[in-house]
């Protein structure tokens, strides 16, 4: 990635924990952003996510990278789910606002994979800035009631993708975004909640099939 300079970043996040993230940005000007919102246990240098960093800069973007690791700190131990999901909204909404008070872009593309989906539902509906935005769900919480609602309200261009093996798949709620004009919907036979196979070329099938779904909607 020798045409990007990569920085990271800290600052402080609920009771003493840290807050970690990392800006990519082009050697020259660039005025689109990427956000990408990992899982809970499915970091940025996993495939997914690698890729899609790496499919952005391609096309020019500066990358920020939310590098929340919620599984190793002791800190978040104790809180219920609901408040587990209350602290990363305002993290993420910490880091986004530093970022963006740095520099205003033209153009937003939010990418998130599983609980990521649920901080970026939150961004869509609440950021000015991203009134224009798209937004890519990868392995999103379908079966989260609340989450759930909060999809078939966003209007933004999406980009759905989940497998029929995962367990937060949900055929009948899949469907129903699906109907929506503003949503494409991709549904990969036989993959699980990393959107792999039980065998390695069909996991790299499937790879393909998300980074050419993700390459059409960002080109759109």
């Amino acid at each position: 990635m020798n045409q990007v300079i990569l920085t990271n970043y800290e600052i402080d996040g609920y009771q003493q924990s840290k807050i970690s993230y990392t800006m990519i940005k082009q050697k020259e000007v660039s005025n689109t952003l990427a956000i990408i919102f990992p899982g809970m246990g499915y970091n940025v240098q996993r495939p997914l996510l690698h890729f899609a960093t790496n499919l952005f800069i391609k096309n020019k973007y500066n990358v920020l990278h939310m590098n929340y690791n919620y599984l190793a700190s002791e800190v978040y131990k104790g809180l219920s789910d609901e408040e587990k999901v209350e602290c990363i909204e305002q993290e993420v909404k910490k880091v986004i606002d530093i970022v963006l008070n740095e520099k205003q872009y033209k153009e937003y593309v939010l990418v998130a994979k599983s609980i990521g989906t649920i901080p970026i539902s939150n961004e869509l509906r609440t950021r000015n800035e991203f009134k224009d935005a798209k937004a890519i769900w990868l392995t999103p919480l379908l079966h989260n009631a609340s989450l759930f609602g909060r999809m078939k309200q966003c209007q933004h261009p999406s980009l759905y993708v989940i497998g029929d093996k995962d367990p937060c798949y949900m055929n009948d709620r899949f469907d129903e975004l699906a109907r929506e004009d503003h949503n494409n919907c991709v549904l990969i036979k036989g993959a699980d909640h990393s959107l792999e196979d039980k065998e390695v070329l069909p996991s790299i099938d499937n790879l393909k099939v998300v980074f050419e779904a993700i390459d059409r909607f960002i080109s759109e």
